[in-house]
């Protein structure tokens, strides 16, 4: 891992701005675009998204998860009158979402949630937090909470706050032991990593890349041999140029030496998943100079621990794909994107699209869903053990920044 001293403002600035909304995120998401429909094809699928958060502040970070009997669970960080809070909903199988309410329940900042089911399809929820403000300046924390089947979200629990402690990722894996990321050190962030144990215990924080670096977008994992796998960006230089460093460690274990995933590439906004199988599935978008074109890119570490070749899981009809994924009932991968069309009866219209890779096989052909109405970027996925599939989106409002929602859609494509 090289060294990361002395990065300029700009970069620390870039970096940083995903503390509120990251523009450049916004940028590599590539939104669906969707235009008025003069004439629809009769074998063209129009697919109205359901508008969840529904009020007029702004709304973001969502994350979502699917228990075992088809639930979704919805979390995202919403601001009204310059407070933000951590808003969840759910949605029953066949049932209409129910009404959000705030789970963080202060008048202080608390943003990028992260959830998670166990195996008893107990939640598992963490976020940052600045209640109480310290001094001079508020010191973000983690807060965790939990909420058992048909309970109410315990009262939130500090899990480390020390000097800005940020956007936690979890995991549980299939003991119910709670896994959790995060980064922390202000401005030159390092990542450490904490475990509760399926009895509640909470154990020591290790420390998996010491302050200082420049880190960013931390994503975690677990397999079924409880085996925690983690990727996340690191700025290298002050030129712009990132990697993708992956880390593992096994059960009882300590943690890997950092791996470039990337290399010789760039790479932003990594996701990792874990299948039934023991294979570790890694997404990300390349940005590569000099010409930044971005595309998600993927890659694979088989049990054994070799890794495949980096190659683009979709070079047709797929003009956006996302660095967000979901791993299936089958142990099938799938990845979101969208494409557009533009002919004499459709006028830029949004396409939803999914890329599937089978165990043990390249990724196929593009499923086509249908038509997506309105225009939205993904933000997360899952995949619900009935074959449902939850596709997570922001939107912007109308003559407004500060005015953005959170949308869901769920279909069943192809397998």
């Amino acid at each position: 891992m090289q060294a990361t001293t002395g990065p300029s403002v700009q970069r620390k600035e870039r970096v940083h701005a995903r503390r509120r909304i990251s523009p450049l995120v916004l940028v590599l998401s590539l939104p669906l675009l969707v235009g008025s429909l003069c004439k629809k094809p009769p074998d063209e699928v129009i697919l109205e998204p359901v508008n969840v958060s529904n009020d007029s502040g702004r709304s973001e970070q969502p994350a979502c998860a699917v228990d075992s009997r088809g639930t979704v669970h919805l979390v995202w960080t919403n601001e009204i009158g310059g407070n933000e809070g951590i808003v969840y909903a759910y949605k029953p199988t066949n049932g209409e979402w129910s009404v959000p309410v705030n789970i963080s329940s202060n008048n202080q900042g608390s943003r990028f949630p992260s959830i998670a089911v166990g195996p008893d399809d107990k939640l598992h929820l963490a976020w940052q937090d600045a209640s109480p403000y310290g001094h001079p300046g508020p010191v973000w924390r983690i807060f965790y909470s939990e909420r058992a089947v048909g309970g109410d979200w315990t009262t939130p629990e500090t899990i480390a706050g020390e000097r800005d402690y940020v956007v936690p990722k979890l995991a549980v894996d299939g003991d119910g032991s709670v896994h959790m990321v995060w980064l922390y050190g202000g401005w030159y962030e390092g990542i450490r990593y904490r475990c509760r144990t399926s009895a509640g215990v909470w154990l020591p924080d290790e420390t998996v890349v010491p302050y200082p670096a420049v880190l960013d977008h931390p994503a975690i994992a677990v397999d079924g041999s409880r085996s925690v796998h983690l990727t996340v960006g690191e700025a290298i230089d002050t030129a712009y140029n990132t990697d993708i460093l992956y880390f593992t460690k096994p059960k009882s274990g300590a943690w890997s030496a950092p791996l470039d995933i990337s290399s010789p590439r760039n790479g932003l906004h990594g996701w990792v998943g874990a299948d039934g199988l023991g294979n570790v599935h890694c997404v990300w978008m390349d940005w590569t100079p000099p010409s930044y074109a971005t595309w998600a890119v993927y890659r694979m570490r088989r049990p054994g621990g070799t890794w495949t070749e980096t190659v683009r899981p979709c070079t047709l009809n797929c003009t956006a794909l996302h660095s967000v994924g979901a791993i299936g009932p089958g142990n099938e991968l799938m990845l979101p994107g969208s494409d557009t069309v533009r002919n004499h009866e459709l006028r830029f219209s949004g396409h939803l699209l999914f890329v599937i890779k089978r165990p043990d096989s390249a990724f196929g052909d593009t499923t086509l869903v249908g038509m997506v109405n309105p225009l939205g970027s993904y933000k997360a996925l899952a995949w619900g053990q009935n074959g449902d599939v939850h596709v997570i989106m922001e939107q912007q409002g109308e003559g407004s920044v500060d005015n953005t929602d959170i949308y869901w859609l769920g279909c069943r494509p192809k397998r």
